[in-house]
């Protein structure tokens, strides 16, 4: 973990062989870089098991307060009986023109190169692109750079 006084004031960082920069207030890696950019952030959601009717538990992503807790693997126990656990999303941003945008479903992408909408649909359907995967992801943003869509 480092800290950093002026993030946006630094340009990339370099970890081993992975890239970094800074956008909108987080590091991101560059998953695919070229004149159409895929960045990824993995975002970290916390969920509480909190006890509903006939002893079963729900999941539950609104905030509680806790007045501390320890750590049991990736699961948390509050100092009441209520059971937290953590779930690893990754969040996308594609980056086009100097601008980035989260891209989390079709219409996000398509947003992002509204003269090419038609193309990229067709395409997101023919490769079954699925926006929870770096892999389809890396190959959609590969797609649109190797045809030259800019928008």
């Amino acid at each position: 973990i480092m800290y950093l006084s002026e993030p946006e004031k630094i340009y990339k960082v370099t970890i081993a062989n992975r890239d970094f920069i800074y956008v909108k207030n987080f590091f991101v890696e560059i998953i695919s870089d070229g004149p159409v950019s895929l960045c990824m952030r993995v975002h970290e959601k916390q969920y509480t098991e909190k006890n509903a009717a006939y002893g079963c538990t729900t999941a539950s992503s609104s905030i509680s307060s806790a007045t501390g807790f320890g750590r049991k693997g990736i699961d948390y126990q509050l100092s009441s009986s209520d059971k937290v656990s953590f779930q690893l999303d990754s969040v996308f941003y594609v980056m086009n023109n100097g601008i980035s945008r989260v891209v989390s479903k079709e219409n996000d992408l398509l947003k992002c190169f509204p003269s090419n909408k038609a193309l990229i649909k067709q395409e997101l359907s023919k490769q079954h692109t699925e926006f929870s995967s770096i892999d389809s992801m890396k190959s959609m943003i590969n797609w649109i750079n190797v045809n030259g869509i800019k928008d």
